[in-house]
């Protein structure tokens, strides 16, 4: 599925994060301050087998 660049509204997010769920890729929160944060955050939950 082809998604738009830029800021996704309502139904296009929810769309987009049933996309990534059946995909099994994960999608980084908007408060992180940077790329090494949302690194650690997806590490951690692969080394604790944990789903974000």
């Amino acid at each position: 599925m082809k998604f738009r660049s830029g800021v996704l509204h309502g139904d296009e997010v929810t769309e987009l994060l049933n996309y990534a769920n059946e995909n099994n890729f994960a999608l980084p929160a908007v408060n992180v301050v940077n790329t090494s944060s949302v690194n650690a955050v997806l590490q951690t939950a692969k080394r604790l087998m944990r789903r974000l």
